[in-house]
Formats: C-alpha cells, structure tokens, sequence
C-alpha cells in the first residue's frame, strides 16, 4: 500500500508529529554514530525522514523507495539538501553492488514485508566489512501497536492491515543470525499517540526516564550491528 505524500508530511507538522520525529532521530542517530564522509543508504526512505538528517552528517546519502510519489515528494521537499540521491528499488533485491555503503538504514520499513530476512542479507550484501545496519522496527507491546491494529480493523485499505510488529528479542535475532555483531537495542517514543502539545509537554521527564533506563513498551525499537567479513546467507 502506497502512502500518500500530503497525507504522510502533513503528520510531522502535528504536535505529536514533531515530538516523535524528535525523539526517534535522536536515539536513532546517537546509535548510528555516522561520521563525516561516510556513505549511507537509507532503505524505505520514504519522503526523506531519516535521509535528510544523515545527509547533513556525511553528505553521501542514498534514499531508496518503492514508492516513485514519495520519492518525489522527497526530493521537491529536500532540494536543497546537498548530498543525496533518491532510487527506486526494493529492499530484498538492491540495485548496488557488494560493499558498496558504510552504514545502511532501514526504519519502520522491515514491518510491511512478509519476511525480512532476504532485506536483512541485501542489507549484509552492500554494507562493506564492518559497516552497520541500523534497524527501526516497531514495537509489539506498546499503546502505538494497539493504536495502528485498531486502525487497520477499520479500514482495510490502510498499510497497518498486514503490518507485522516484533518484540524486542526479534531485530537482535535478526542481526545475530545474519552474521552481525556488538547488536545493542534500544527503545524510543513511550509515550500514547495523544496529539496534544500540554500532554507532549508533561510526558517529557517519563520519556527522559524510560529512554535512559531502556524499558519496555517502546512505540520503536531501534537496533545498531556491525557487520562480520563473512555474514550467514
């Protein structure tokens, strides 16, 4: 199911909007800890959430999507962001060669494919010895879950229809058993899908606190690996 553009960036001008994108880019990033003239795929990019804040960071970013609208979007809206390059493609099937990125990104992206594992090992393929794969996948146990599975009960045309949610144990599986190493997960976003700026506002000291403490019932759960010379197949 293709997002619409208006719809999608519209969401990020909201209270609520705003305080998510904040809170997951800052975990996010400090996990990712990307440097300065390193090469970044940023895989279901989307409009360019995420690829815009690595392009600032390295100033080599590519943003790949299914989606020819939203990369358009993406690239109207990022103009003039210097450094990146927007390709359609898919992610179990990558269109780069071997060893070609320093770190590969892929947020909220793995829960609308039937089975991440092929995206993961693309991911393992184009990534250079060492490199890392940041993951965002979103949580199971968590009010945002309940919030999308209620949405997609009552409108069978929505993308959380079929969306697939995991636990924590389940981006550090995926990472370890493709051959990834120094797998550390945290979660981000606590807090109920309220948009209201006064409840944003009270919420920040509780989301502070369950950050810092890495406590269950994230909304994300975000995990960083290096990758081994040889990763499984």
């Amino acid at each position: 199911m293709d997002f619409d553009p208006r719809s999608y960036r519209a969401w990020f001008q909201t209270p609520l909007g705003r305080a998510v994108d904040a809170d997951e880019k800052a975990v996010l990033f400090a996990m990712a800890d990307l440097k300065p003239g390193e090469r970044v795929l940023d895989v279901g990019c989307g409009d360019g959430t995420f690829t815009e804040e690595a392009a600032r960071r390295t100033g080599d970013v590519v943003g790949l999507d299914l989606s020819r609208a939203m990369l358009d979007a993406g690239a109207a809206r990022l103009a003039h962001v210097p450094g990146i390059r927007w390709v359609e493609g898919d992610a179990t099937a990558l269109p780069f060669p071997d060893a070609a990125f320093d770190v590969v990104m892929a947020v909220a992206m793995l829960g609308v494919l039937p089975d991440p594992t092929p995206a993961i090992r693309e991911a393992a393929r184009v990534l250079r010895p060492g490199g890392r794969l940041v993951l965002g996948v979103l949580n199971r146990w968590s009010s945002w879950a309940v919030e999308r599975r209620v949405r997609g009960w009552l409108k069978p045309e929505s993308v959380w229809r079929d969306a697939r949610f995991s636990t924590a144990p389940g981006p550090r599986r995926l990472l370890t058993n493709a051959g990834f190493r120094d797998v550390a997960v945290r979660g981000v976003v606590y807090y109920p899908p309220i948009d209201s700026a006064a409840f944003l506002r009270l919420a920040r000291p509780f989301e502070r606190a369950a950050c810092a403490l890495n406590l269950p019932g994230a909304a994300l759960l975000v995990a960083v690996g290096s990758r081994a010379t040889s990763p499984s197949a």
